[in-house]
């Protein structure tokens, strides 16, 4: 009973730094079908941290990239059932402020061709202490991966890392090269994309 509770608080703590997400919800020419507030206003954040690069419009580079990466996708799969196993997460944004990206694309009634694609935008800065924790438990990494992931998460480099932990920068490597491994990715990006939607 006592494990139940702590989950059910646990729950409710990352529930409560939660932010409410962006949504957009595009076509394939990339005109805009839906965008709420919260989505133009990480966007916004997104162009900023980009030095400026709009794709079209209201559309951050980071966010157009990904939705050119579903749609291929979604061109590669000819049952639209196979389609629903597409969503690609990516980090943009700033260290100060990360913001996880999150793709899917939909049929169309018609189930011919992917009528859309969503793009979910979550700041995820408010749970940053929490998500490493989660992932040592998610991705079973040791103390030292997830003190690794910590600072990663706040855009150290290797030697900046290295220099924290009081560890060497080969070590640093070794230690991304396993949480790379744990989590199924294989850049940093990849790894804090995984770990921030744990």
């Amino acid at each position: 009973m006592t494990d139940l509770i702590d989950s059910l608080e646990r729950a409710e703590c990352v529930a409560g730094r939660r932010s409410t997400p962006g949504i957009a919800l595009l076509t394939l020419s990339k005109r805009f079908l839906y965008m709420n507030r919260q989505a133009r206003e990480l966007c916004q954040h997104i162009i900023w941290t980009e030095g400026g690069r709009v794709a079209n419009g209201l559309l951050p580079k980071a966010v157009s990239d990904l939705r050119d990466e579903i749609v291929k996708l979604l061109e590669g799969y000819s049952h639209v059932k196979d389609w629903e196993n597409i969503e690609i997460s990516r980090v943009a944004g700033d260290s100060d402020r990360p913001v996880l990206l999150r793709g899917l694309g939909f049929p169309d009634p018609t189930g011919i061709k992917p009528a859309c694609v969503l793009i979910l935008m979550e700041e995820v800065g408010r749970h940053l202490e929490l998500a490493p924790a989660q992932a040592k438990l998610r991705f079973q990494l040791t103390n030292r991966e997830q003190a690794a992931v910590q600072y990663l998460a706040k855009g150290f480099t290797n030697k900046e890392i290295a220099d924290a932990l009081g560890i060497s920068e080969p070590t640093v490597k070794e230690h991304l090269r396993h949480i790379m491994q744990k989590t199924g990715t294989h850049t940093r990006t990849g790894v804090l994309a995984r770990v921030l939607s744990a």
